[in-house]
């Protein structure tokens, strides 16, 4: 599927009714509590972030999601956050200056 294409659907569903749809698979994901299903609903939610970039202010929020993952990833390499650490809580463990 194009970006074009995405971002024509995320126009049609909006700002809330995207959303919505990631408010109810992340609950789908809650309700089932399997990694698998997590992984899957995943993907689902990959999609709807990608739509959301027909508007630019959610596209800056999902960016700034992207980059505090990033800096998850960049912590953990560097061994700044452990695995139960970055598994347990969405706050990054702060670096010492």
């Amino acid at each position: 599927m194009k970006i074009s294409d995405k971002r024509i659907a995320g126009d049609l569903l909006g700002r809330d009714g995207i959303s919505d749809r990631i408010l109810l698979i992340a609950k789908n994901i809650v309700d089932n509590g399997s990694r698998k299903n997590a992984i899957m609903q995943a993907g689902r939610m990959k999609l709807l972030v990608e739509a959301s970039t027909f508007d630019e202010y959610w596209r800056s929020k999902s960016h700034m999601g992207e980059v505090h993952e990033q800096n998850v990833f960049k912590d953990l390499q560097d061994g700044y956050l452990t695995k139960i650490d970055a598994t347990e809580n969405l706050k990054t463990v702060e670096k010492e200056s």
